[in-house]
């Protein structure tokens, strides 16, 4: 495992056990950061967690829903204990499902704004006093193409990811002064389960085919494919790494050109 510009810290990812969160996590052990790997299975964690041991990098595992406040502090607690503190935090747990909205219940909006929001504000909160007491820390928020062009079909979505470019962009402001960067990534189309299992919905949605919306999905992207997860990984990995100790309260975009602002 090469370049090991952040051996010595400790990254939490949440919703680590596949996807981005899992490309997320391998990158960063790649990079010589111990990682708490964190997932609501825990079996899905353990598998992320046993590829980074494979490859030579440390992981510890834990698990819990993101969205209940004594789990998140249990987790958060644990991973103190094993590492001693947490100087990268990856909030990149997420849900996003297609409905139209005039079908959507208000259970269904709140469950997508807990998942999409109030995780974020969960860990955020958590581990923030310990990187103020240590006037250093790296916080990554995982948005999407949503959070910045709204996308019919995903209202609740695009609200919530929205939702995360704004909290980015607001805590990375009052996060300054105690050296602490705030940044966003905003994939777009990636092949994970969960983008699979979108497609499906959207086509439900719209009373059309899998096949007519995947290829709807591509001939909107101008680079012609999907993204993998190690794509948003790479992101992540840079954005943790002291190359971009000078940048705060900013929101990429990793989406082949779909979004561009």
């Amino acid at each position: 495992m090469a370049d090991k510009v952040l051996a010595g810290k400790v990254a939490l990812v949440t919703g680590s056990g596949a996807g981005n969160g899992q490309g997320s996590a391998l990158k960063l052990a790649s990079m010589g950061a111990k990682v708490v790997v964190n997932d609501i299975r825990v079996e899905r964690a353990e598998e992320t967690a046993q590829l980074i041991r494979n490859a030579g990098g440390e992981a510890i595992v834990t698990a819990g829903d993101a969205t209940n406040p004594d789990d998140v502090a249990a987790v958060v607690r644990k991973a103190e204990e094993a590492c001693g503190q947490i100087d990268i935090l990856v909030n990149n747990v997420g849900f996003f499902g297609a409905v139209k909205f005039v079908d959507q219940t208000y259970e269904e909006w709140k469950k997508d704004l807990s998942i999409n929001l109030d995780a974020m504000f969960l860990y955020t909160k958590a581990v923030l006093p310990g990187m103020i007491e240590r006037k250093s820390g790296k916080i990554i928020n995982i948005s999407s193409d949503a959070g910045k062009t709204g996308y019919p079909e995903l209202v609740s979505y695009s609200a919530g990811k929205h939702g995360v470019v704004g909290f980015t962009r607001a805590l990375a402001a009052e996060m300054a002064e105690h050296r602490i960067n705030v940044n966003a990534v905003c994939p777009g189309y990636i092949e994970t389960a969960m983008h699979r299992n979108f497609l499906e919905g959207w086509a439900k949605a719209t009373s059309s085919t899998f096949e007519e919306i995947e290829k709807e999905a591509l001939a909107s992207i101008p680079l012609g494919s999907f993204g993998k997860p190690e794509y948003v990984g790479n992101v992540v990995g840079f954005l943790a790494s002291p190359d971009a100790d000078w940048m705060t309260g900013q929101a990429l975009n990793i989406s082949g050109g779909l979004e561009t602002h």
